[in-house]
Formats: C-alpha cells, sequence, structure tokens
C-alpha cells in the first residue's frame, strides 16, 4: 500500500511537532523514519495510525484520504515501544484479542493465531503469560498481535529500544525477514542510524519536524542533500572542517593551510564552505595519486582488519582509515590524497550541498 503525505502538519500549542510534511511512501517496503529525540518521528508515525489528529495538511493511502478516518477503520497494525501486552493474558489470547474484538469466527481466530505464532517463532510459548517471556519474546508477540489483523500498514514505534545489544541485532533481522515474507508496508521509527541502515529499503530522515532526505539507505550516505544528513549518518562521524574556497583551492579559515580536489573546480571565488570528509575516504597518497594536503600522524588503532589513523590537519583532527598494507607510525608527516566518493562541499551559510 502506498501512502501519500500532502503538507501534513501537528501542532501542540504553540510547539510544531511536523511541520508541513510531504512525501511519498512506497508501498510493501520497509522504511525508517530515522532521526533525533524529539525530531518528530513518533509523532508522525501516531499520525499515520489516527492515534493523533493531523492539525492541516492530506495523508491517503492507496489514493484514498484518510486524514479524518478513525484508527480502527485505516488497516494499520501498531507495535509500541513498551509493547503494550495484556499482562493477565496468555500469548495466545494476546493475539487474538484484536480478533476477538472484530468477532471474526472461532475457527478463523484459530487458525490465524496459529499463522502469527508460526511467523514469529513463537508457536511454543502459547500458554505462558507475558511476565514468563523475555524481552525478545514479548516483540514476538507484539507484532503477531499487529500482523494477525491482517493490516495493510505495519508502524512500529522504536521496537528495539527496550532490549540489549545482541537481542537488538537478532530482532531487527527477524522484523526485516518478517516484512519480507508478508510484504507489509512497514515503518519502523529508530534514533539508531546502524538499525535504519540495516534493515530499511528507504530511510526518511527528520530534523526538527522537516524532512530533510528520502533516499536508499546507501545512497543517503554517499550522497547526502546537507550538512545534516552527512553528519547523522556514518560510524565514526563525519569529519567537517571550515573555510573558503579562493581559486578553486580549499583555505583553513583562520590559516594558510590548503586542500587540493577536483570538487572545489566550479565553486565561486571567496565563497565560505564547509568541507566534509568520510573517514575511508581519505588515504595515503601513492605514485600519481593527487596530494591534497600533508598531515601528522597524532594516533593510530588497529582494530582487526581496520586501522583509524588520528592526523593533523592545521589544528583539526581528522579521523581517517588507511589501508594496513602502508607502514605508519605516530607522527609522521604523510601525504594525504581523497578520493572522489566521501568528499562533500556544502555551503556555510544554507548547509546545502554544493558538491
Amino acid at each position: 500500500m502506498e501512502i501519500i503525505l500532502q503538507n501534513v502538519t501537528k501542532r501542540f500549542d504553540k510547539v510544531i511537532a511536523v511541520n508541513d510534511f510531504t512525501t511519498t511512501i512506497e508501498g510493501g517496503k520497509l522504511s525508517a523514519l530515522l532521526g533525533p529525540s524529539g525530531c518528530g518521528k513518533s509523532t508522525l508515525l501516531y499520525v499515520l495510525s489516527g492515534i493523533t489528529p493531523l492539525t492541516s495538511g492530506k495523508i491517503f493511502f492507496d489514493n484514498v484520504d484518510v486524514s479524518d478516518l478513525e484508527p480502527e477503520k485505516r488497516g494499520i497494525g501498531l507495535v509500541f515501544q513498551n509493547y503494550a501486552l495484556y499482562p493477565h493474558l496468555t500469548v495466545k489470547q494476546n493475539i487474538s484479542f484484536p480478533l476477538q474484538i472484530q468477532k471474526v469466527a472461532k475457527e478463523e481466530i484459530e487458525q490465524r493465531v496459529s499463522e502469527m505464532a508460526k511467523l514469529v517463532h513463537i508457536s511454543e510459548l502459547m500458554d505462558r503469560k507475558p511476565s514468563q517471556l523475555s524481552g525478545g519474546q514479548q516483540q514476538r508477540v507484539a507484532i503477531a498481535r499487529a500482523m494477525v489483523k491482517r493490516p495493510r500498514l505495519l508502524l512500529l514505534d522504536e521496537p528495539l529500544s527496550n532490549l540489549d545489544a545482541r537481542l537488538r541485532l537478532e530482532m531487527r533481522e527477524e522484523i526485516r525477514r518478517i516484512q519480507l515474507e508478508t510484504k507489509v508496508t512497514t515503518i519502523f521509527v529508530t534514533h539508531d542510524q546502524e538499525e535504519a541502515m540495516s534493515i530499511s529499503d528507504q530511510i526518511i530522515l527528520m530534523k526538527s519536524g522537516i524532512m530533510q532526505q528520502i533516499a536508499p539507505p546507501q545512497s543517503m550516505y554517499e550522497d547526502p542533500k546537507n550538512v545534516f544528513v552527512a553528519d547523522f549518518l556514518g560510524n565514526p562521524q563525519i569529519n567537517k572542517v571550515y573555510g573558503k574556497i579562493i581559486h578553486e583551492q580549499f583555505v583553513l579559515r583562520d590559516s594558510d593551510t590548503t586542500c587540493d580536489h577536483e570538487k572545489f573546480k566550479g565553486i565561486a571565488n571567496e565563497s565560505n564552505v564547509i568541507l566534509s570528509l568520510r573517514p575511508e575516504s581519505i588515504d595515503l597518497a601513492t605514485n600519481n595519486d593527487m596530494i591534497a594536503f600533508n598531515a601528522k600522524i597524532v594516533d593510530i588503532y588497529q582494530m582487526g582488519k581496520e586501522r583509524l589513523v588520528y592526523l593533523a590537519f592545521d589544528e583539526h583532527l581528522l579521523r581517517a582509515y588507511i589501508d594496513i598494507d602502508h607502514q605508519l607510525n605516530i607522527d609522521d608527516i604523510i601525504p594525504i590524497t581523497l578520493k572522489d566518493r566521501g568528499v562533500f562541499v556544502f555551503d556555510e551559510s544554507t548547509e546545502e550541498r554544493l558538491r
């Protein structure tokens, strides 16, 4: 089911939680609503569900206007952050509860509950109460309860936040498996970029209630629209330095230190810019490589097959992944080359991408 949002806005008194939000979410895919705490992503999820009414704008499910439709008529399944299971009911009773409310025939309830239990791998837990389940098992029950209604849209509000690191990894893979098997349109709210990058077909990145970019995970990482997108995605975080473009060279602010790269060509002279460099875009210059600048090695961290090197670029410290085949030592002065991928130039005033 395709979802279209047109100028969706939600205000709480003077606070604008979602601001003029317009986008199309492709049907049958898993989309991650990503952003820092307080950016409006959970509010948007509850607006989609109908639990939170719109202030203005329109929402369409497959070209049908559902903007004023009650939650129970929207065909959605919702999994809350705390799972919201009924503690006095068994797993089987929890899963079947939505169907009982809908007065579905008993035989069909049995069949659909059994199907969902198999889908989320909890068939052996049907007679247990929620207090007898682990966090991961509780989440599986919550997903089964949401899916048993055969929703057209599955909404997940930070469903992994209460799990430990190992379970988070396991359950995000399970959510992806379930989505791929059912093909139900799924929107997954998270503030964790790694979760969003690993399981989603597309990311919708938000800041202060405003959509910053919508794109497949790798595309967003490699082609950020603005400074916020470049900063938010990536671990370790992208390197960022300020300066000017002078005669197609980057000149570091308050310094005469320069940096050369093809991407500086064609940018207006005297432009104030932000130069952002992914750690993997920085490498040791060899043979015929274009030397961008010289840097001093400040520290070296060996991490298995990878080596993270800290470089002094004037007064700035840059993080770089440099091939372990190169012999490096602390305090060495080395020539640095910059790859094409992972090198971005942004206008300092607008923070929009120039190159």
